[in-house]
């Protein structure tokens, strides 16, 4: 089984943290494992002023973007170096964390442009929460149904630009969308920002995949509306053999259901229908 191949708990619904002259910060999306603590942060630039007092950084340290970092029981700060990609003006880090319950005392710091050095203690689920509810992608149930007869498939029609991830709020829970004997199919990020979705499906499989059979980014996914499958064109992603996630964006449907229509034929899923409770 492929590193995080576990269904994680949300442990922040997103949002906002900290507004600053210099440097806006929000949480993408946070999720707790037995394995570890995945924090996932946009931060923005505003206007640079003078260099911020440090208390937390050593005095060494010199950094060219943000640096995110933990609280221990002694109160010194634990710093960790994650992914991050960036345009120069908007930063977007995933670290990863020693596993904690409870509670989370997050730091950050960006001194160099006048972001001064900010606390905050994000609560998080209890331990038996985190190990009740993580599973194997390949264990957790899963509610997949036929696609109902006479659907059709159309071609993408509206390209969304990633909106604003920060200023969002997660709007269901990380879930398997479809699995066969070869692959499965996760809903790993559903965020609603301001009535527009973004969505990350991850596509796992067991079998090397030839990219010539599996396209760019694993799993096609279509929007059902009524008879009408609409394909989702990602605005990002990542593939390798045996791993593959998208970035999707689409306007948030009426009612409380996202219906989705599921195919990654490389893995045997020819097309199955998901349907995604929305909070």
């Amino acid at each position: 089984m492929l590193p995080d191949a576990l269904l994680g708990v949300p442990a922040h619904r997103a949002g906002l943290l900290v507004r600053d002259p210099a440097l806006t910060v929000g949480v993408v999306q946070i999720i707790a494992r037995p394995s570890g603590l995945e924090v996932e942060l946009i931060a923005r630039r505003g206007v640079p002023g003078p260099r911020a007092a440090r208390h937390f950084l050593p005095p060494y340290d010199e950094g060219v973007d943000l640096r995110v970092g933990r609280l221990d029981d002694t109160g010194r700060a634990r710093w960790e170096y994650g992914a991050v990609s960036s345009d120069g003006a908007m930063w977007r880090t995933r670290t990863r964390f020693p596993a904690c319950y409870d509670e989370f005392r997050l730091v950050l710091a960006w001194p160099e442009i006048g972001f001064p050095e900010f606390t905050t203690v994000l609560p998080l689920p209890a331990r038996d929460e985190v190990e009740q509810g993580c599973a194997s992608v390949w264990e957790a149930p899963v509610f997949m149904a036929p696609v109902p007869v006479g659907v059709r498939h159309l071609p993408a029609t509206d390209f969304l630009d990633e909106p604003p991830l920060e200023t969002g709020r997660i709007c269901a829970r990380p879930r398997v969308l479809a699995r066969d004997q070869d692959g499965v199919v996760v809903l790993s990020r559903l965020t609603d920002v301001d009535g527009v979705l973004s969505m990350v499906v991850q596509s796992h499989a067991r079998i090397r995949l030839p990219v010539d059979t599996h396209g760019p980014w694993g799993a096609t996914i279509a929007v059902l509306r009524d008879r009408e499958a609409v394909h989702l064109d990602p605005y990002q992603g990542e593939a390798g053999d045996f791993f593959a996630s998208s970035e999707f964006a689409l306007l948030r449907p009426p009612g409380e259901v996202l219906d989705l229509v599921v195919t990654w034929p490389a893995v045997g899923l020819s097309g199955v229908r998901a349907t995604i409770p929305l909070d």
